[in-house]
């Protein structure tokens, strides 16, 4: 469907204008004489220090489960955490709105309903439907069985990404070849955040990130700008 390719396409695409994560903050730019170094204007956000790749298939997505659930360790149910940079939101809501790109077919953003396809989801890839019943304190019974609903919205809007947490707790979907180390930034201009690493010298421009919490400009009003070189 047109509407589920979309959401496979890269996050620059124009489809993607949704999203003003620092389009409000006037871009500054210039390049090398020799065509090597781009000078722009950015704010260094966040640290990567946890990645789990996205199940590609579904032998994978209890691994998957078990590597997200260790971010979040202990015995609270994750509907009890809030999410560090909206402490307002709880931890699943976040999740399920970047395993989306907070996109569901042709609505943005993504409908309070997909927490029920969340929900089947987490029965799905957890270890038994009554354990994501308890995470999520679930109302209405869970069906594993409708997981895939939303197992495919995933594999669409997570095609070569991965799924990552910051320092500060920030969730996003990062390029296949993101790394512990590498930081989430906002630069100048742009609508959408992207994963820099540190080079020697300058920065190196490793793609585009949906990152909960700053793709909507939170920050880019906020926070300073400064001088940085991509090489």
């Amino acid at each position: 469907m047109k509407a589920q390719k979309a959401r496979g396409r890269p996050l620059y695409d124009h489809s993607w204008r949704v999203f003003h994560a620092a389009s409000s903050v006037k871009s500054d730019y210039s390049l090398s004489g020799n065509g090597r170094t781009l000078s722009v204007s950015a704010h260094v956000l966040d640290r990567i220090t946890k990645i789990a790749p996205l199940p590609r298939k579904k032998e994978e997505e209890k691994a998957f489960y078990k590597s997200l659930r260790s971010w979040y360790p202990g015995r609270a149910r994750l509907a009890d955490i809030a999410y560090p940079p909206q402490p307002s939101t709880a931890v699943p809501e976040a999740l399920w709105r970047t395993l989306l790109t907070n996109i569901w077919l042709t609505s943005h953003p993504a409908p309070d309903a997909c927490s029920d396809h969340f929900a089947n989801y987490l029965a799905r890839i957890s270890d038994s439907a009554s354990e994501a019943n308890h995470d999520l304190r679930c109302q209405n019974k869970t069906d594993p069985q409708e997981g895939d609903i939303f197992a495919i919205a995933v594999d669409d809007a997570g095609a070569e990404r991965v799924l990552f947490v910051t320092d500060k707790g920030y969730l996003g979907l990062g390029p296949a070849r993101t790394e512990v180390g590498d930081v989430v930034s906002l630069i100048a201009g742009t609508h959408i955040p992207f994963m820099l690493r540190k080079g020697a010298p300058g920065w190196i421009l490793v793609g585009e990130t949906y990152a909960h919490g700053v793709i909507y400009g939170e920050l880019a009003q906020k926070v300073d700008f400064k001088k940085i070189e991509i090489v």
